[in-house]
């Protein structure tokens, strides 16, 4: 699923990448995934139907999120992460009337929840990962992008979020592996950690 992504990112001419609101895990999906694209030079708009919490301003590109509803038969891409089901994103109905054109356009749904319905013509669903954001990673690394410090940061603000600062029952070894390997490539944790909790 990850090399059949790239290739429907690679070929999109206009990405439309959405999520629910005020989560940490949401944010730094959609932000990574953000940056990921402006570095291929792919257009994309980021979505989020409510503004961002202040805790989550200090993230690169937050500025860039809008919860400005644009005309959604602009995109030909849908990427929509960590959302059980499109009434979390804000805009179902909209989002049900494009997943019905298949031919006009192609969702991915990048999710973790048990719950998730599978909606997308691509789902990349693992119910046993910690976070939307850990399934990002493993995008990015299976497709040799460069993780550097900017999308360290966003994704390990989900990976944090996710799992309580490593509390909860989403903890497992793998996100302490991707965890420390964010760190190394200049994740901030202590800033992540104040601004979270």
């Amino acid at each position: 699923m990850f090399s059949a992504t790239l290739q429907k990112i690679s070929q999109a001419k206009n990405t439309f990448i959405t999520s629910h609101q005020n989560c940490p895990d949401a944010v730094g999906s959609v932000l990574s995934l953000s940056l990921f694209l402006d570095s291929q030079k792919i257009p994309r708009y980021s979505f989020l139907s409510a503004p961002l919490p202040q805790n989550l301003l200090y993230l690169p590109l937050s500025e860039t999120i809008s919860s400005k509803k644009p005309d959604l038969s602009d995109y030909d891409l849908f990427l929509i992460v960590d959302a059980g089901d499109l009434k979390q994103t804000g805009i179902e109905k909209e989002l049900g009337t494009i997943i019905s054109r298949p031919n006009r356009h192609c969702v991915i749904n990048i999710d973790h929840h048990k719950t998730n319905e599978e909606f997308g013509h691509i789902n990349i669903v693992d119910k046993n990962a910690s976070s939307t954001s850990e399934l990002v990673y493993y995008f990015l690394n299976e497709n040799n992008h460069t993780i550097e410090k900017n999308i360290a940061d966003c994704l390990l603000t989900g990976i944090v979020g996710d799992t309580g600062n490593f509390t909860n029952p989403a903890t497992n070894e793998q996100c302490f592996k991707i965890a420390s390997d964010l760190i190394s490539r200049g994740a901030n944790i202590f800033q992540i950690i104040r601004s979270i909790l």
